[in-house]
């Protein structure tokens, strides 16, 4: 239909064989819409690559950019991704991790629930999916916005997200100017993507609606926010993630607006917003005493 709405889903691989196929088909099943994939590779060394190229040979909406260059990580990846694809071929933008599952509707919902409320920018609920345990539950990422969130944390699981083109084309423009070692350094592509977003005055919406697996493996970079678990590995990475917060200020220029008090004699980053810098209320008051405690 020549009335359908056309989307690139721009996934990054790296030693994904295992849970491929299931992704890809997926995404290639997805209704009421015009979808290509663009695909980059960072050097796997399982049979990935035999894979990718295997789908670019038999579909031609699939499509490999980049399979010989070294990236070092998933956030240099897809950057890669975000200013090589041809975004102005498309209506909307979407991102894929490498091994989760889609439901058919998925991108068609996201549209239309942007288009409702003329938002630009779009993330929702999805599902932590442990195959191994038979076990689905639902993660909330949907709660108010707050004036700080941004700042603070992600929209959500980068996989749910939907951009329009011109928020997406103006992305990859940005990127494009910040120096490769300083773009190296971001780690949290999805978080850096929403305050890029929210900084530029972007209307973004959550939705409650869960279309995606998300499967939880060992080889997760960090997770679905579930159990103790995942508490204590996340409590592990604060003062990594409080330099993310620093350089996200410094590169989206709202540096002056950060509601932090740096008393750097005490080692003390002091979280001066105790109840809205994470849109859950509980979120940001435990950061507040992370920060009382020099965890943060």
């Amino acid at each position: 239909m020549t009335d359908q709405f056309s989307v690139a889903v721009l996934m990054a691989t790296f030693n994904g064989s295992l849970f491929l196929r299931e992704q890809i088909d997926s995404i290639l099943s997805q209704e009421g819409i015009s979808v290509d994939i663009y695909f980059s590779d960072d050097c796997s060394t399982d049979n990935t690559l035999e894979l990718l190229k295997n789908y670019c040979s038999k579909n031609s909406n699939c499509f490999l950019l980049s399979h010989d260059k070294k990236f070092g990580s998933s956030s240099a990846n897809f950057f890669n991704l975000v200013i090589e694809a041809p975004l102005e071929k498309y209506d909307y933008i979407c991102f894929s991790d490498q091994d989760d599952i889609w439901f058919e509707e998925k991108i068609i919902n996201g549209i239309k629930k942007m288009q409702d409320g003329k938002f630009k920018g779009y993330s929702s609920n999805t599902f932590f999916w442990d195959k191994d345990k038979m076990k689905k539950l639902k993660i909330k990422k949907n709660q108010r916005q707050t004036r700080y969130d941004f700042m603070f944390q992600s929209g959500g699981t980068m996989s749910t997200y939907i951009l329009e083109q011109n928020v997406a084309k103006k992305l990859s423009s940005f990127l494009k100017l910040i120096p490769l070692n300083k773009r190296n350094e971001i780690w949290l592509h999805d978080w850096f993507i929403y305050a890029y977003a929210r900084k530029n005055k972007i209307p973004w919406t959550f939705d409650n609606y869960s279309g995606i697996l998300y499967r939880q493996h060992g080889n997760n970079l960090i997770g679905g926010n579930i159990g103790l678990f995942a508490l204590l590995k996340r409590l592990k990475l604060l003062r990594k993630w409080r330099n993310q917060v620093l350089l996200f200020s410094d590169l989206l220029d709202y540096k002056n607006d950060l509601p932090i008090l740096r008393l750097e004699k005490l080692g003390i980053y002091l979280i001066k917003k105790p109840f809205n810098v994470r849109r859950k209320i509980s979120e940001s008051f435990l950061l507040f005493l992370a920060s009382l405690i020099k965890l943060f």
